[in-house]
């Protein structure tokens, strides 16, 4: 279970505001639950199990800078939810006593709101009605893909390769004039590779790579309104209206993110883990600011703590920290309430996580 919390501040204009999303009394509390499950069926086969957490969010802004840019006021609620969680079903094959292959059936569950984007009404195939575009409530969307994956041992090291494709989803029907492809929000196919080093018999090393391909989903890799560096356009409504195959997005740049960590067995009861991992924003400030308001995933720098405690041969206890360093990001906006043209969105992130581990 982690307990995850993100400090998010979005600014259009002469408006700003935090977001504070209120769960249990708490503002920007967000409960992640996961679970999984190895079962050895032989000395060659692996079945696994798992439910994760695999990626969105929510804002929930006090004021509505995009309402005050339209007309002035900031009463009207501003909020995008997307919740996204997978299963993975795993067969896994020892091909050799040092080399592994496996495969995953992944099926995605997500859920999608938003409301308060009256902005963006003249981007609409319908304008003057909220349907299939803003303030319609939750809605849900299940899907599959597969994950393959290789993990080889040379003497002290390993090394690893796998990759997942797109979760092809079902769309969005209450939305499916605000995103892009009458409502499609797939989960974007991630590439990924790594290497550990054993330093000595309780000191490891390890390196990971990954690159997710942002561009392979319409919704979220198609330009924003700031379109060609112009803050007043261009904005072809033959091809770029909302829920159009072009239609806009948020303009996210596919992203390498790397990832260092270490690992120390102090004693055999104690293990400690630091790590260290950085994505470049996904979000070009120069023309996709004012859609991002609502998205502002942009922190870069993240450290990592963890550490395990072996209560028995059966039993582990094991903890974690990361903490995602503030990060800024401003450029300029086809709108705001007091003609300035800019915004900026700013977010850092906190996650505390504790798990327990049964050998059977």
């Amino acid at each position: 279970l982690d307990l995850f919390t993100a400090d998010v501040t979005g600014q259009l204009g002469s408006v700003s505001s935090p977001s504070n999303v209120d769960l249990f009394g708490v503002d920007n509390l967000f409960i992640m639950p996961a679970i999984g499950v190895s079962i050895p069926l032989n000395e060659k086969f692996t079945l696994g199990f798992s439910m994760i957490p695999m990626g969105g969010g929510a804002t929930e802004y006090d004021k509505n800078f995009y309402q005050a840019a339209l007309d002035g006021t900031t009463d009207n609620p501003l909020a995008v939810t997307l919740i996204v969680s997978q299963m993975h079903s795993t067969l896994a094959y020892r091909i050799t006593k040092k080399h592994s292959v496996g495969a995953s059936l992944i099926i995605g569950v997500q859920t999608y709101r938003a409301k308060g984007l009256q902005l963006f009404d003249t981007f609409t195939q319908t304008q003057g009605s909220d349907v299939g575009f803003t303030n319609q409530g939750y809605d849900w969307s299940i899907g599959a893909g597969i994950k393959i994956g290789w993990l080889g041992e040379f003497d002290d090291w390993k090394v690893g390769v796998s990759y997942q494709s797109k979760t092809y989803m079902q769309k969005f029907d209450r939305y499916n004039e605000l995103l892009a492809e009458g409502g499609d929000l797939d989960t974007p196919p991630i590439l990924g590779a790594g290497v550990s080093y054993m330093i000595d018999p309780k000191w490891l090393v390890a390196a990971d790579i990954t690159y997710t391909f942002y561009d392979e989903v319409r919704s979220i890799s198609n330009s924003g309104p700031n379109l060609a560096g112009d803050p007043n356009g261009p904005y072809d409504p033959l091809t770029q209206t909302l829920g159009f195959p072009g239609g806009l997005g948020f303009g996210w740049d596919n992203q390498l993110v790397i990832k260092l960590g270490t690992e120390y067995q102090f004693t055999n009861k104690w293990i400690g883990r630091l790590g260290w991992n950085y994505g470049e924003s996904p979000v070009d400030e120069s023309t996709q600011i004012i859609m991002n308001l609502v998205a502002p995933a942009v922190t870069q720098n993240h450290l990592t703590l963890g550490g395990t405690y072996v209560i028995n041969p059966q039993m582990e206890l094991n903890a974690s920290y990361v903490h995602a360093f503030e990060f800024k990001q401003s450029g300029p906006t086809y709108v705001s309430d007091d003609g300035s043209n800019l915004g900026s969105l700013e977010m850092s992130q906190n996650s505390l996580g504790a798990s327990f581990t049964y050998k059977f």
